[in-house]
C-alpha cells in the first residue's frame, strides 16, 4: 500500500474475511477497501510490518514536513498566517509534531486576533496558539500568551512552539470528526500501529462492538481517543494494553481555560477530552497502558460492568484522570500510578438512575495530586480561581451533587495530596461518595502536604466503614485532620477522635502517624522507572497489620498485612547490603522449600504472602538446582509462551514478578518475586 492519509473508513461486518491478517509498513498507509469482522475462530488482525510502526492518520500531508511553502503571512504584527490553498471541513485541528501538542481550535476571530492577553469579562481575549476554519482558508497563530511563560517561581520558561512561522515546523492539520468507526465491529486485534491526528480517532457509533483488542498502539486525539457509546446490547469483551493515549493538552492551557462559562474559553470543547469510553462498557481488561497530557483520562459509565483497570500509568492530567459513575457493577481499579495529575478518581452520579449499584474495588493504587497545575487566570470570571494560577484538585473528584452512595472498596492505597487552593475545605479522602452500609476505606495511606483536612462529612448513622488507614498533616492551621467525621464534630488528631468516640469501631486501627516519604525523589520531575520505590514510606509502622478483611474476600486481599500501595521491602537474602541476581537464585531455592506456608512463608522468601505453592507446577518437578537455574534461563531468553517478566505494581523496578508456567497448569502459574 502506498502511504497517504485518509479521511475515515468503517469497520464493521463486510469484506475484510475472518482470520485476515492486514499488515501495514512503516509510515502513514492509505484507507483500506474496509468493513470487517471476524469471528470467535477466526479474528482478524491489522497490524503494522513486525519492527516498524504505521500511523493511521487524519492529518492533511501538506503540512506535515518543513520546511515548506503552504502558509502566507496575513499580519506581521501577530504572526497570523493562513493557507495558500483553499481547504474547508470541520472540526479543524492541529498538532504540533515537533513537540508533541495539540493547539487550540478558535471559535471566534475576534479572540484569535486579539492583542488582549488578560480576561475582561466577555471581551476579545488571546488564549494561546491555535488554528481555525474561516471561509475557503485555515488561519493559524502560534504566538504565545506572554503571561504563560513563566513557571510556578515566576522563572521565565522558553515558547513554544519556538518559530511562529508554521512553514517553518512540521504541523499535523485535520478537517474532520472520525477518523475510524467501529460499526458493530467483532473480533478485530489492532496491533503495534498509531492512530492520529482527528477529533475522534474511534467512535463505535451507539452500535454494540465485541472482541476487540488494541494492542501496543499509540492513540493521539483531537478530543476523544476510543469512543465507546452507550448500544443495545452493551459493547463487550474488550482488551486494552500496552497502548499509550495522548491528547497532547499543552502546559499553557489553564483549567479555567476549558471550566469556566464567564469568560471566553476557546479551548473547549477539544480539551474537555476523554481518553477511552462515554459508553457502558462489559468484560473491558484495560491494563499497562499510559494515559498522558489529558484533560479527563478515562471514564467508567453508567451501566458498566466487571471491568478491570490495572497497571495503568496516567501523568499529566489537568482534570481527572479517572470518572467513574456510581451506578457500576464488579470494576477493579488497581496497581495504577496517578502522577502529576489534577484530580485522580472521581464520583459521578448514576447517568440512568434505576440501574444496578455494584462494588467498585479500588486498590493499590498510588494517587499524587500534590503537584501543582495550572489553575484560574487574574480577572476571570470565577472569582475562586482569581488568586490561584497554580492550584491542585482532589484525589478523589466529583462533578455533581445527586445521587453518590457508590459501592466503593477504598484499600492499600497512597494518596499523597495538598490543599485544594480554590475549594480549601474538600478533604483528601472520599467525601464525593456518600456515607453508606457499602462505603469502606481501609489500610491507605492519606498524606498532606500541608494543613489539608482528611476525612471530612460521613457520619456513624451511614453505616460506611473506616479503619487501618494512616492519616497524617504535615502542618496545623484552619482545617482540622477530621471533619463532621463520625459525628458533626471536628478533630485535630486521631487520638482526640477515638477519646470522643470510645465506642465506635471506625480507625480502631488506624495510625496518626507520618509515613516518612522521602521527598527529594517524589519530587523528582522525572517519571522514570523507579516510580513506585518513591512512595515507599520510612516508617516501620506502616508495614503492620490494620483492618481485617477476613470474610471480605476482595480481589488482593490475601496475606497482605501492610497499609499504603507499596509492600514491604524484600529481603537481602544472603545479607551483603545489596538486593541482587544471587537473592534472586536463594530465593528461588527458598520457594521450592516445603516452608511456603504460615507461619515460615519459604524462610521470609514470599515477599507478598501469597501462599502459591511452586511444586504445584509440574515444569519444577520438585528438583530445586536443575529447574531453578533452568527456568532462570528461561527468563533471559524471554520465550513469551514459558515466562513473562512484569513490573509488579505497574512499574516499578523494585519489585520483579516472574511467572515460571507449564503448558499444562492453566490459568495459575507460579510466582516468584525478586526485589530489587
Amino acid at each position: 500500500m502506498t502511504a497517504a492519509s485518509f479521511r475515515s473508513f468503517v469497520i464493521n461486518r463486510q469484506n475484510f474475511e475472518c482470520a485476515d491478517n492486514t499488515i501495514f509498513s512503516g509510515g502513514t498507509p492509505v484507507q483500506p477497501d474496509s468493513n470487517i469482522q471476524g469471528n470467535a475462530s477466526a479474528p482478524i488482525t491489522i497490524q503494522s510490518y513486525p519492527d516498524e510502526e504505521a500511523t493511521i492518520t487524519g492529518a492533511l500531508s501538506y503540512f506535515m514536513t518543513a520546511p515548506n511553502s503552504e502558509w502566507v503571512l496575513v499580519d506581521p504584527d501577530i504572526n497570523l498566517y493562513r493557507t495558500s490553498r483553499s481547504l474547508s471541513g470541520s472540526p479543524v485541528g492541529a498538532w504540533l509534531l515537533n513537540d508533541d501538542i495539540s493547539i487550540i481550535q478558535y471559535g471566534s476571530s475576534t479572540n484569535m486576533d486579539s492583542t488582549s492577553y488578560t480576561l475582561n469579562g466577555m471581551n476579545a481575549f488571546y488564549n494561546g496558539p491555535g488554528i481555525m476554519q474561516r471561509g475557503s482558508y485555515l488561519y493559524i497563530r502560534l504566538e504565545p500568551n506572554p503571561y504563560d511563560l513563566n513557571d510556578i517561581s515566576g522563572n521565565r520558561i522558553n515558547p513554544v512552539p519556538a518559530t511562529y512561522n508554521p512553514n517553518q515546523i512540521p504541523i499535523a492539520v485535520w478537517t474532520y470528526n472520525t477518523l475510524i468507526t467501529l460499526s458493530s465491529a467483532k473480533y478485530i486485534h489492532f496491533k503495534d500501529l498509531a492512530f492520529a491526528y482527528c477529533q475522534r480517532i474511534f467512535d463505535t457509533s451507539s452500535t454494540s462492538t465485541s472482541n476487540i483488542e488494541f494492542d501496543h498502539c499509540k492513540i493521539k486525539y483531537g478530543a476523544y481517543g476510543v469512543l465507546v457509546r452507550d448500544a443495545t446490547p452493551s459493547s463487550h469483551d474488550w482488551y486494552v494494553h500496552d497502548c499509550e493515549f495522548t491528547n497532547g493538552i499543552p502546559d499553557w492551557i489553564h483549567w479555567l481555560d476549558v471550566k469556566s462559562r464567564d469568560n471566553p474559553y476557546e479551548a473547549y470543547p477539544e480539551f474537555q477530552s476523554d481518553a477511552l469510553s462515554q459508553g457502558a462498557m462489559v468484560n473491558f481488561l484495560i491494563e499497562r497502558n499510559v494515559f498522558r497530557n489529558v484533560f479527563d483520562g478515562m471514564t467508567v459509565p453508567s451501566g458498566s460492568r466487571n471491568v478491570t483497570i490495572r497497571r495503568n500509568v496516567f501523568e499529566y492530567s489537568t482534570d481527572d484522570a479517572m470518572n467513574i459513575c456510581k451506578d457500576v457493577n464488579n470494576v477493579e481499579v488497581a496497581y495504577n500510578m496517578f502522577w502529576h495529575v489534577a484530580s485522580g478518581i472521581s464520583c459521578l452520579s448514576a447517568a440512568n438512575p434505576g440501574k444496578p449499584t455494584g462494588p467498585i474495588y479500588i486498590h493499590h493504587n498510588i494517587i499524587d495530586n500534590s503537584a501543582y497545575h495550572r489553575g484560574g487566570r487574574p480577572n476571570c470570571g470565577d472569582t475562586r480561581w482569581r488568586p490561584y494560577p497554580w492550584a491542585t484538585l482532589d484525589p478523589f473528584g466529583s462533578h455533581d451533587s445527586t445521587d453518590k452512595n457508590a459501592w466503593w472498596r477504598l484499600y492499600n492505597n497512597t494518596i499523597i495530596t495538598r490543599w485544594d487552593a480554590p475549594y480549601s475545605s474538600a478533604p483528601a479522602g472520599p467525601s464525593t461518595v456518600w456515607g453508606n452500609s457499602q462505603k469502606y476505606v481501609y489500610n491507605n495511606i492519606f498524606f498532606s502536604r500541608d494543613n489539608r483536612t482528611i476525612f471530612k462529612d460521613d457520619l456513624f448513622s451511614a453505616g460506611s466503614h473506616y479503619d487501618g488507614d494512616v492519616i497524617y498533616q504535615t502542618s496545623t492551621g484552619s482545617y482540622k485532620l477530621l471533619v463532621s467525621f463520625g459525628t458533626t464534630s471536628s478533630y485535630s488528631t486521631l487520638a482526640a477522635f477515638r477519646a470522643a468516640n470510645p465506642t465506635s469501631d471506625w480507625e480502631v486501627t488506624g495510625l496518626g502517624i507520618d509515613p516518612q516519604f522521602d521527598f527529594t525523589k517524589i519530587d523528582n520531575p522525572v517519571y522514570d522507572a523507579n516510580i513506585w520505590e518513591r512512595y515507599r514510606p520510612a516508617n516501620p509502622q506502616v508495614f503492620t497489620q490494620g483492618a481485617s478483611y477476613a470474610g471480605l474476600n476482595w480481589p488482593d486481599t490475601q496475606y497482605v498485612n501492610y497499609r499504603g500501595a507499596i509492600p514491604p521491602e524484600g529481603a537481602n537474602l544472603n545479607e551483603t547490603g545489596l538486593v541482587s541476581f544471587a537473592d534472586f537464585v536463594i530465593l528461588a531455592n527458598q520457594w521450592l522449600a516445603n516452608d511456603c506456608f504460615p507461619p515460615l512463608w519459604c524462610t521470609g522468601a514470599d515477599i507478598n504472602k501469597r501462599g502459591i505453592n511452586e511444586k504445584s507446577c509440574d515444569s519444577w518437578n520438585g528438583q530445586p538446582n536443575y529447574n531453578v537455574y533452568r527456568s532462570i534461563h528461561k527468563i533471559f531468553q524471554r520465550p513469551p509462551q514459558i515466562a513473562r517478566d512484569i513490573r509488579y505494581q505497574s512499574g516499578q523496578v523494585y519489585s520483579k514478578v516472574f511467572f515460571f508456567q507449564s503448558p499444562s497448569i492453566s490459568p495459575q502459574p507460579c510466582i516468584i518475586y525478586w526485589s530489587r
